[in-house]
């Protein structure tokens, strides 16, 4: 089956004005969370370092907002930041069936492409709807268990093209368009699980990467850089080469019923999802 045609196909026909309203009351609710998150997360020794070195590389006075500071820059350098910082504390919303967080990934890449686009609330909304979409089914598609065998991080692969399905469709990228950043994206995906062994800030930076490399995915095929078009289930496509079980029919299943923003979480402790019921 060409799961990238389908995929893009559904994500393309996501319209606000269809959107159940307890859909859209749940992705501004995430969206608020993500901001609380992401504010107290810029005060982190990682967002920190990660903004003085956009700093030295660039001055942009009339950015877009760096969350949680008075600092300003250009899209995807926000993108970069917002995602590390709302990666940093371990507050950040997850899905346990896609052992991923959606939201440091694809509301950063959200955010910046809203910035480029002046796009309202509700293009805003769309775009982050269909990206949560694609990030988890994605997610869920791979085998998390698999995909971690491998040595990758769900929320940094998944999460890249995530987030250019959502800044595709705030962009208002048509479906040639989106699949190229679709095609795109998948070359960027990356995000490697040995953090674990010392703990370094790279699994804080896998959020940031995932939502800057989806926005340049989407600006690079809206001036017409092309990408596969069967980057999902290709021979050498996203998911044979990410799982060793991959299980594309779960990728599309049940679409919208409901939707993976309603199966998001919210932590009330910053710390791993395996950890909350036990200090509960």
């Amino acid at each position: 089956m060409n799961e990238t045609g389908e995929l893009i196909r559904k994500c393309q026909a996501i319209d606000f004005n269809h959107l159940p309203p307890g859909v859209v009351d749940r992705t501004k609710y995430l969206l608020l969370d993500y901001l609380g998150v992401a504010a107290r997360g810029a005060l982190s020794d990682s967002a920190a370092a990660a903004r003085k070195m956009v700093a030295n590389l660039e001055s942009v006075p009339n950015g877009a907002t760096v969350i949680g500071t008075q600092q300003t820059a250009s899209p995807p350098y926000t993108a970069l930041l917002n995602g590390i910082a709302a990666h940093s504390i371990e507050l950040d919303d997850v899905v346990n069936e896609a052992s991923l967080h959606p939201g440091v990934t694809v509301m950063s890449a959200a955010l910046a492409a809203g910035h480029m686009a002046n796009c309202s609330g509700k293009r805003l909304i769309a775009g982050i709807v269909a990206g949560y979409e694609v990030a988890i089914r994605l997610g869920i598609g791979l085998d998390p268990a698999a995909h971690y065998a491998r040595g990758f991080h769900p929320t940094a692969t998944c999460g890249t093209l995530g987030s250019a399905i959502t800044a595709a469709k705030i962009l208002d990228l048509n479906a040639v368009e989106m699949k190229n950043a679709l095609g795109i994206s998948g070359s960027q995906a990356a995000g490697l699980m040995e953090f674990l062994s010392d703990g370094a800030f790279t699994k804080r930076f896998h959020a940031g990467w995932a939502a800057h490399s989806g926005l340049l995915a989407a600006l690079l095929a809206r001036e017409g850089f092309t990408g596969p078009g069967s980057v999902i289930e290709g021979k050498f496509g996203f998911l044979k080469s990410y799982s060793d079980r991959p299980a594309p029919a779960r990728i599309l299943s049940d679409w919208g019923t409901p939707y993976q923003v309603l199966k998001t979480s919210i932590k009330p402790h910053a710390c791993c999802r395996y950890k909350q019921g036990p200090i509960d």
